[in-house]
């Protein structure tokens, strides 16, 4: 196996043929903090790190450690869930639940998020 850069530009322009006003991006990666040529109107980028640092893999979390917290746990198991009427946890989990989940887990990575959406994810 190899490996390739992956440049911020060149995603930019294949994401700018997307025709969407609600638009989840997520790095589980080196220097992922870096894709900020990502940044649009109603786009939400979630990062496993900034620009400037390592990402982290384990076989303890069969993932990166972001991607462990932000979408197994966070989000597939609901432990991200915190609001809802009243405060009480209403089984719906945001991205920026599951993303503030993460963030607040992560021992070894440092997540940065860009979130340009107004309203929420799902009308």
């Amino acid at each position: 196996t190899g490996s390739a850069a992956i440049w911020d530009g060149d995603l930019a322009t294949e994401f700018s043929t997307y025709n969407t006003t609600r638009f989840l991006i997520g790095f589980d990666a080196c220097y992922a903090g870096g894709f900020d040529d990502l940044v649009g109107n109603g786009r939400v980028i979630c990062m496993s790190s900034s620009q400037n640092k390592l990402s982290y893999e384990s076989d303890t979390w069969q993932n990166g450690e972001f991607t462990y917290y932000f979408v197994d746990l966070g989000m597939s198991q609901g432990e991200a869930d915190t609001t809802g009427p009243g405060g009480v946890p209403d089984r719906i989990v945001t991205i920026e639940e599951a993303f503030d989940y993460a963030k607040a887990n992560c021992r070894y990575d440092n997540p940065v998020i860009n979130d340009q959406l107004t309203d929420d994810m799902f009308p």
